[in-house]
């Protein structure tokens, strides 16, 4: 079905992007790399604690959505 926002057919600044991972059945692979988070706890084991306890530092001087 073509995109009816489109200015002039067969131009579009669309895109679609299968992020799924394909089961071995499906033709995917045996096994996949970890992920970017496997792989940070791995190298900086305290780093998520770290970034949850200073959270609220990180943002106080962000604008509010009230102002």
């Amino acid at each position: 079905m073509p995109d009816p926002s489109l200015p002039k057919r067969g131009m579009t600044s669309k895109i679609v992007i299968d992020a799924t991972r394909q089961f071995p059945e499906e033709g995917g692979p045996e096994s996949w790399p970890p992920v970017s988070r496997e792989l940070l706890e791995e190298g900086a084991p305290n780093l998520f604690n770290e970034v949850d306890e200073n959270w609220d530092d990180y943002l106080k001087n962000w604008p509010s959505s009230d102002s």
